[in-house]
């Protein structure tokens, strides 16, 4: 018997019939010691069984005579006929007027220009910032009793 660590690729070795046959009774062992791996195999091969049965059908199909000749080389591969696509190149040009113009448009009716307003609060937040920023006991730090300092301030 061999002895060896098997790892999940040998479940699907030994699911496809390639383990080979000296190492079948120590992966068995194996699977034994190690419940998760064992339980592991038992989905796989429920999920092989579960497969074979939905395609149970389509495998047993025979392969279209035609599919059989081109892939055995036996029938030439027809190719593509170029067609034309002047479409492709009016559809292009349709894009990049209707970008252009729309562009245009929206650069005409002010779309996007700043508002003067937020012009404003920024530069009342940079005041605030300044004035507080430079004070070292700010307003709400400052006592009622000290209501000289807060006049002067």
């Amino acid at each position: 018997m061999i002895r060896r660590d098997f790892s999940e690729r040998d479940i699907h070795m030994a699911l496809d019939g390639e383990l080979p046959a000296d190492e079948r009774a120590a992966y068995d062992a194996w699977l034994d010691a190690n419940p998760e791996m064992k339980a592991r195999s038992a989905r796989f091969t429920a999920d092989r069984t579960a497969l074979q049965a939905a395609f149970a059908g389509v495998l047993d199909e025979a392969v279209p005579a035609r599919l059989r000749k081109v892939v055995l080389g036996e029938a030439p591969v027809k190719a593509a006929v170029p067609r034309s696509r002047w479409w492709l190149a009016a559809a292009a040009a349709v894009l990049l007027v209707a970008g252009g113009l729309g562009g245009y448009l929206a650069g005409v009716d002010g779309i996007g220009q700043e508002d003067p307003a937020e012009d404003r609060l920024a530069e009342q937040a940079i005041a605030a910032h300044v004035i507080y920023a430079a004070e070292k006991r700010h307003a709400v730090e400052v006592p009622a009793s000290d209501k000289d300092h807060l006049q002067t301030w």
